[in-house]
């Protein structure tokens, strides 16, 4: 078994497997036909390297349009982290190696020893800053890895609600929530001014809230898998990165309270409402 393996996102809609086993290949592609309805153009070898695989997807995935498919294709990358954490594979780090606003990042794993101890089980979720002012929460059913057919379980767990309910409380005592909507099978939000644009001391309060929704997650049992850029830009934009979070199955959350108050600074920052 080779000690790193490479998975990478490629144009809109392609996913190529390097140094990979063929078998883990194959058994990854009904997991992409349950999360990916539009489903699988065609896959098999890619060039003349040992265990160089490419899967190419209806749709697009991995594109820059601002539409259900970029949503469709955050939980796709969600539930391949679910997939290759199941099959022992740990993330060592995403990495790009191209210059280009369009690139994506590549994501390294490494087969844990075959004399570690099972992982358990856990449950992943997706988190997707979009457009200048929009974050959705993706964390809909997860794939049954053990059956022969994919299936869903639990299509509407409670710890979701429960999730949804903490981040929405935390926007509002922050005064940044200017709506929230259930859309397709993921929540979003829509967040006062424009948080993924603005820089300098606006910018500030942006990773000041970020902070606030790392501890909401922290309280209720998740735990920061990696982030990854598998967005196609465009010349003048690079796509936001999309988070991905984990937690033990069946775990109990206890929230602790909080103050979700946005600390002053000596330089009084402006509010969203005064961007």
């Amino acid at each position: 078994m080779d000690a790193y393996a490479i998975l990478s996102f490629h144009k809109t809609d392609m996913i190529r497997l390097l140094q990979f086993p063929e078998s883990l290949f194959l058994s990854l592609q009904p997991v992409i036909l349950s999360s990916w309805p539009h489903g699988i153009q065609s896959s098999g070898p890619y060039t003349d390297t040992p265990n160089s695989f490419q899967i190419k997807l209806k749709g697009r995935p991995f594109g820059w349009t601002m539409n259900q498919d970029a949503l469709g294709g955050a939980r796709l990358v969600r539930d391949l982290f679910a997939f290759f954490y199941h099959h022992n594979y740990e993330i060592v780090m995403p990495f790009s190696t191209a210059q280009r606003l369009t690139s994506k990042d590549m994501l390294i794993f490494r087969p844990r020893a075959p004399s570690a101890p099972i992982l358990p089980p856990r449950e992943w979720l997706a988190i997707a800053p979009l457009r200048s002012d929009r974050l959705y929460i993706i964390g809909d059913s997860q794939p049954n890895f053990d059956s022969f057919r994919v299936s869903a379980v639990d299509p509407t767990p409670d710890h979701i609600v429960m999730l949804t309910q903490s981040i929405t409380r935390m926007f509002k005592d922050l005064g940044l929530l200017q709506k929230s909507e259930s859309r397709y099978n993921w929540i979003e939000y829509q967040l006062k001014g424009r948080p993924w644009l603005y820089g300098k001391e606006a910018g500030v309060k942006t990773r000041l809230m970020l902070l606030r929704l790392f501890q909401t997650l922290e309280s209720l049992g998740w735990s920061c898998h990696t982030s990854v850029q598998h967005r196609t830009g465009n010349d003048d934009k690079r796509m936001l990165d999309t988070m991905f979070f984990s937690r033990p199955k069946d775990t109990i959350p206890n929230p602790s309270p909080a103050s979700y108050t946005l600390s002053p600074t000596a330089s009084e920052l402006p509010s969203y409402s005064e961007i």
